[in-house]
């Protein structure tokens, strides 16, 4: 009686079971996922490595970086460079992974094989998930055996073919950025050229604004140091070189066609708020070599970031039409920095002397000249207007030819003064002319030549009233032009 009263009791059980269990499914085999169900119980915020072991491939090993937890790097083979990954890429993968759902239960006898791909998600905790990747498919799907940390059992499941291909095909190596010099922006701080005949340009940025600090000091062109910018944050790399041996005669490394250097000064809250942030410069330098295949494109180059060293195949093509190893090519095209409005007084001293001296201030609105006894003269309307067209000539016009170092012939007029309405000091540019006439304002060791220009007018009638020659419209001379 009793035994009859256990078999109905655990008859009467089964047939609540199958009572509850939803219409047309069937109980999973033992140590199974039920179809539909979550696969693994890995949590994307705690995963701070993952090894992914393809039979018959170098290891595979992913880490968090520890002093950017929101980037990641991949290292082949347990050597090697470090590679920056796309960060996006690791976060939409590890979601695909906490998230994979099984298609159909596995069969009780299934076996994921000798060649299964093994991935292991190491975490903060310091426990280990690991999923075993049949190695084979069948129908669009393929069989996973998930073991999570001990004592939780191991468990299978069949999920979609395309979760497996996730570590295969194409797997890490194709999560990797492709940006040859990652980070790089407008935050640059410092930029430094060097060709292989020995010319260099540096570059550095200052209070929001860049100059030309070799091969000589002067303010840069804003618009080609972002065009060269643009060039370094847009080189790609076209092949990372993965297993493969270059001989040295080939990559042409070792005798550059340019080296680049780029300093970025990056400032870090530090952990006592009131304490001042912690500044360091990130380094960055890239080597350019000989063609890496027949299109002529693609360069072998030689990345260093921080520590680590790169050699992979880029592609030049833009960076080549962007970066010009002369410095005529980076100077400002304005002779003057400061804006036009911020300027209150024009002294025009001529190099012979105090006689032809002239002082513009500005009055109401509009310009009046200083007299010898200090009296103020207001100009008429016209000459205010030659005043206001000679700032604009400074501050705004391009020059047509561009030279570093004095020109053949140069000949000195006098100096041109600029102050604040306040008297304090702006900017003193020298102006003067060439054998043919063309006016030349120099500043520093730049001296910039200019062809017809009405609003130079004021500054031209001066130059021929100092005594040298009559600054008419002429051929430029020889020099380099200021793309």
């Amino acid at each position: 009686m009793i035994i009859w009263l256990a078999v109905a009791l655990v008859l009467g059980a089964a047939a609540l079971y199958v009572a509850l269990r939803p219409s047309g499914s069937a109980a999973p085999p033992r140590g199974s996922v039920a179809a539909n169900e979550r696969v693994t119980e890995i949590d994307p915020a705690q995963v701070r490595a993952i090894e992914v072991r393809i039979p018959g491939q170098p290891v595979q090993r992913l880490e968090r970086m520890a002093s950017d937890p929101g980037q990641w790097t991949l290292t082949i083979g347990g050597s090697g460079p470090a590679w920056p990954l796309l960060p996006q890429r690791v976060r939409s993968i590890l979601q695909i992974v906490a998230q994979v759902r099984a298609v159909a239960p596995a069969e009780a006898n299934a076996t994921v094989g000798d060649g299964a791909t093994v991935v292991a998600f190491e975490t903060d905790g310091g426990g280990t998930h690991t999923l075993l990747l049949a190695e084979r498919t069948l129908g669009g799907t393929g069989l996973v055996e998930y073991r999570p940390p001990e004592p939780a059992p191991a468990r299978r499941a069949m999920v979609d073919d395309g979760f497996l291909n996730v570590f295969r095909n194409p797997g890490p190596r194709q999560w990797r950025d492709a940006a040859a010099l990652p980070g790089v922006g407008p935050e640059l701080s410092r930029i430094r050229v060097e060709g292989d005949k020995g010319n260099v340009i540096a570059l550095s940025r200052a209070a929001g604004r860049w100059n030309l600090v070799e091969p000589v000091g002067a303010p840069a062109n804003a618009t080609k140091v972002a065009q060269v910018i643009a060039a370094l944050q847009n080189l790609t790399i076209t092949d990372f070189l993965d297993g493969k041996t270059i001989e040295p005669a080939l990559t042409r490394l070792e005798t550059p066609s340019a080296r680049i250097r780029l300093e970025t000064d990056v400032r870090e809250a530090t952990e006592d708020p009131t304490a001042p942030p912690r500044v360091w410069t990130h380094t960055q330098e890239l080597a350019l070599g000989g063609p890496a295949d027949s299109s002529g494109k693609n360069l072998y180059a030689l990345v260093r970031d921080g520590d680590q060293t790169r050699t992979v195949a880029v592609d030049a093509a833009g960076l080549a039409a962007a970066l010009v190893i002369a410095p005529e090519a980076y100077v400002a095209p304005a002779a003057v920095a400061t804006v036009a409005a911020e300027i209150g007084q024009v002294k025009l001293t001529p190099t012979n002397g105090s006689a032809g001296a002239r002082t513009f201030k500005r009055s109401l609105n509009s310009w009046a000249e200083v007299l010898g006894d200090g009296r103020e003269a207001q100009l008429a309307e016209g000459d205010a207007g030659a005043v206001n067209d000679a700032l604009t000539f400074l501050t705004t016009r391009s020059a047509a030819g561009v030279h570093i170092g004095e020109p053949e012939g140069y000949m000195p007029a006098g100096k041109v003064s600029l102050s604040s309405l306040g008297g304090a000091p702006l900017e003193e540019v020298e102006v003067g002319v060439v054998p043919g006439g063309s006016l030349v304002v120099r500043t520093g060791n730049v001296w910039r030549a200019y062809g017809v220009e009405p609003s130079s007018r004021l500054l031209r009638a001066w130059v021929e009233s100092s005594g040298v020659a009559p600054a008419e419209p002429s051929p430029l001379p020889p020099g380099e032009i200021n793309k």
